[in-house]
């Protein structure tokens, strides 16, 4: 999840490494994009339709058990917005199919960026990543996600496997363009698997891989077989081993 320019190093892109990479042949792989030019980008609203459309359209075709999400920056709120979507629309057991999300330096409380004026008052996307203190949107996302996740803690079913990714160099000459505050803090309501891990990257850098040995892919593909793996004490427990409340709980749950 991000713009397609996003993922690519020179001629290692990162959704060419996972299709060519023998170790996940059994995986299907999809990219979503949108528009995040400096002084251009859709309108959030805009962006979270497309996604859901593109989402329920991918996940019906294939009738799959597992999906797991990799996003960088806006795109990781974007994700956890399409999560609530799920829920609101069809209860917790629709969110059995979604299994593990990676968020690559992902905003839950803004971002430095935002606190440019210039910038801000022409990119739409930037307007919604204004410190948590005045920003209606990521307040309320930030609050539905920690009841999503904490309601399938209060009935012992397994929650969301959350991987974390935050930044640990600035972009030239701007900074830390998202803390590791503001990258993780909005997790930690969730009980269980949730893993956090610091990068000698900047925010740009952190998804542009050097090659097939790049540590951020390997962390984030290591953390995908092992959600694949499907053990019932890891982090993504298969569907057969799920309690038959946990599958199929009552819709308003």
């Amino acid at each position: 999840m991000g713009s397609s320019d996003t993922w690519k190093n020179g001629q290692a892109y990162w959704p060419d490494l996972l299709a060519s990479d023998q170790s996940v042949d059994d995986f299907d792989i999809y990219r979503i994009d949108y528009e995040t030019g400096v002084l251009t980008g859709a309108p959030i609203s805009k962006i979270r339709q497309s996604f859901a459309q593109a989402m329920d359209a991918a996940r019906h075709m294939g009738n799959y058990k597992t999906i797991q999400f990799i996003a960088h920056s806006l795109g990781g709120n974007i994700v956890r917005d399409y999560l609530v979507y799920i829920k609101t629309g069809m209860g917790h057991g629709a969110l059995n199919q979604f299994r593990q999300v990676f968020l690559l330096a992902s905003p839950g409380e803004g971002s430095y960026l935002s606190q440019i004026p210039k910038i801000v008052m022409n990119h739409p996307q930037l307007r919604i990543l204004t410190p948590l203190t005045n920003n209606d949107y990521l307040g309320l996302l930030n609050d539905t996600w920690g009841q999503l996740l904490g309601k399938r803690d209060r009935f012992s079913c397994p929650s969301i496997s959350i991987k974390v990714a935050y930044e640990q160099l600035p972009v030239p000459p701007l900074g830390i363009i998202v803390t590791e505050e503001s990258a993780s803090s909005f997790t930690l309501s969730a009980k269980g698997y949730l893993d956090k891990k610091g990068f000698n990257r900047n925010h740009i850098d952190i998804v542009k891989p050097t090659g097939f040995n790049d540590p951020v892919y390997q962390w984030v593909k290591q953390g995908v077989l092992d959600c694949a793996a499907g053990h019932p004490n890891g982090p993504c427990p298969k569907w057969d081993s799920l309690t038959p409340f946990c599958r199929n709980p009552p819709m308003g749950l």
